[in-house]
């Protein structure tokens, strides 16, 4: 099976980050394995700074979306179109890992872990502005925005309710829709 590339994951990470979540079980971030599919998935989420609980989540989620099948497919499709399909996945898996007041990203992420979520973070949202109508130049605008945010608020907009997440994204976007 061709392995998923982190680039058609990164709208995966990027959505859960911006999630709490609720599951517990133990974790695993041991390097890709023919035996199971999905790890992948589980050695991608273990290089961002995700607490244990939630990166299970993460799995146990896109497990039950997901068969070692349709894992495959997903893999063979074209970069684009499998972080499409990537997604739509996510979207599917973040709500039910929520939780409140439980943190999914850890305080102590070093530079580099944090630098993965601000490019998901700031790739994300510029194609979101993009399907939203948003021109070229404002939607780049976006993800220079987030590209410039400070560790701590790449790590608070990752950590933030839903309603204090909106307030920071709202912000963002009304700068750069002007």
């Amino acid at each position: 099976m061709r392995r998923l590339s982190l680039l058609a994951l990164a709208p995966i990470v990027l959505l859960l980050a911006a999630c709490g979540g609720g599951a517990s079980s133990s974790s695993t971030s041991s390097g890709p394995s023919a035996e199971d599919p999905f790890a992948e998935l589980r050695f991608v989420l273990a290089k961002f700074p995700y607490e244990p609980w939630y990166r299970d989540c993460i799995v146990e989620q896109v497990e039950a979306k997901l068969s070692a099948d349709e894992l495959e497919e997903l893999a063979e499709l074209p970069d684009e179109q499998g972080r499409r399909v990537a997604l739509r996945f996510a979207l599917g898996a973040a709500p039910k890992c929520e939780a409140r007041g439980r943190k999914p990203i850890r305080d102590d992420a070093t530079h580099v872990q944090v630098q993965l979520l601000r490019i998901g973070y700031a790739s994300t949202l510029e194609a979101l502005g993009k399907r939203q109508g948003l021109n070229a130049k404002q939607a780049k605008c976006l993800s220079r925005t987030i590209a410039a945010f400070p560790d701590s608020k790449v790590l608070a907009l990752g950590n933030a309710s839903e309603a204090k997440r909106e307030k920071i994204l709202v912000s963002v976007v009304e700068g750069c829709a002007k």
